[in-house]
């Protein structure tokens, strides 16, 4: 196994122990866009699969924290996190965040693991376009550390 090295997060091999290790990623449309219909029944639907599977690490696009169409969508978010966190997702790292007042959306990407993080970073795009630039798009990292 090579070691790892992105910006500034590094890991190294070490005494390997074999275990099943089950990862799951899917694009919820967990966002307050007008007519987004049964967010609250697919997300609960979401975390009985989740429960169901038993999976170490869960990740997410359209996860979006962020609300000013949707009045009620930050209470089913939160609702949505208390429910992995329950089910022992402790670490996470969520965004891009906005950085400005113009961009009123989060990036809506999401990693939940329930291994520490040995680091995690936000990579923002350069250029957005049409309604992409009411939100902060990019890429989230995490480098979790798998425990024997």
């Amino acid at each position: 196994m090579d070691s790892a090295n992105v910006q500034g997060c590094s890991a190294s091999p070490s005494n390997h122990v074999c275990r099943p290790f089950k990862c799951f990623t899917l694009n919820v449309l967990c966002s307050p866009a007008p007519c987004n219909r049964m967010e609250e029944e697919r997300l609960a639907c979401l975390l009985q699969h989740i429960r169901e599977q038993d999976y170490d690490v869960v990740a997410f696009q359209e996860l979006v924290k962020s609300t000013f169409f949707d009045r009620h969508h930050l209470a089913r978010y939160m609702k949505f996190i208390e429910g992995l966190r329950a089910m022992g997702f402790a670490h996470d790292v969520c965004g891009p965040q906005p950085t400005s007042s113009f961009v009123l959306l989060d990036g809506g990407i999401a990693i939940f693991s329930r291994h520490p993080f040995v680091c995690s970073s936000e990579h923002y795009w350069c250029k957005q376009a049409s309604w992409d630039s009411l939100a902060a798009k990019g890429i989230v990292h995490a480098l979790i550390e798998i425990m024997p």
